[in-house]
C-alpha cells in the first residue's frame, strides 16, 4: 500500500475543520471510497514557513517513506511567508520564495515523488487578522499569493516537479469561500476542506502520482 507524507503549515492540519478531517482525511475517505486507500501522514504544523515546511519535508519523509517507489511526498508552499505584519511588506520578497523553494526540492526529490502545492487563496473581507496575546493586525491579499504562485509554478516546471494549481479553483468555488467567511479568512471549514479534497483528488497531478496511478 502506498504511503503518503502531507507535509505543510496549519492548512495541511485542517485549521477550522470541527470533524478534524480537514482536507487530507477527506481525499483519504475519497481514495478508500475509489478502491485505493493509502497510508497517511498528516505532517501540518500551523505557523511555519516555508523554509521550514522544506527542512521538516527532509527530516521527517525519510524514515517514513524507506521505499520510494511505493511513496510519495504532497508539499503545501502554505502562506506564512506572504503575511505582511501591521500591513508592512511581506515577510519574504518573491525571490527569496521562489529560491527557497529551488534550494530545496532536489533533497526532497531524493526521498520519493513528489507533488508541490500552491498555496490557497483568502477571504480578504476578513482580514486583518488579529494574531496572539498582543493582537498584532496581519494581513493577506490574493495579489500577493498569485504572485508567488506563479513563481513557485516556474521553479516546479523547471525542476520537473509536478505543481498542483488550485488558487483560482478554490477562489470561485463557493463551498470553499464560504468556509472562509465562517472562519478568519484564511481556514476553511468542513465543508471547504472537503471541496478541496476534491479538487485534489480530480487533478491530474493526483491520477498520476497517487495510489490509483
Amino acid at each position: 500500500m502506498m504511503r503518503i507524507c502531507f507535509v505543510g503549515a496549519s492548512n495541511v492540519g485542517g485549521q477550522g475543520d470541527v470533524t478534524g478531517k480537514g482536507w487530507v482525511g477527506g481525499l483519504v475517505d475519497l481514495s478508500i471510497a475509489a478502491g485505493a486507500p493509502f497510508v497517511s501522514y498528516n505532517l501540518g504544523v500551523g505557523g511555519q514557513t516555508l523554509t521550514q515546511i522544506t527542512e521538516r519535508g527532509v527530516v521527517e519523509c525519510a524514515p517514513r517513506l524507506p521505499k520510494s517507489k511505493t511513496g510519495l511526498i504532497v508539499l503545501a508552499t502554505g502562506l506564512n511567508d506572504l503575511a505582511r505584519i501591521r500591513n508592512a511588506p511581506p515577510r519574504l520578497s518573491l525571490e527569496a520564495a521562489a529560491e527557497i523553494l529551488t534550494n530545496a526540492l532536489p533533497s526532497i526529490q531524493a526521498i520519493a515523488p513528489l507533488i508541490v502545492l500552491g498555496p490557497t487563496p483568502v477571504l480578504e473581507s476578513k482580514m486583518p487578522m488579529l494574531v496572539g496575546p498582543k493582537r498584532v493586525t496581519v494581513y493577506l491579499h490574493n495579489a500577493d499569493i498569485t504572485a508567488v504562485n506563479t513563481r513557485y509554478r516556474a521553479v516546479c516546471d523547471m525542476a520537473k516537479v509536478a505543481y498542483l494549481d488550485l488558487f483560482e479553483t478554490l477562489r470561485v468555488d463557493q463551498a470553499y469561500r464560504d468556509g472562509l467567511d465562517a472562519n478568519d479568512g484564511l481556514h476553511t471549514d468542513a465543508a471547504g476542506y472537503r471541496t478541496m479534497a476534491e479538487h485534489v483528488f480530480q487533478s491530474a497531478a493526483w491520477k498520476q502520482y497517487g495510489p490509483a496511478g
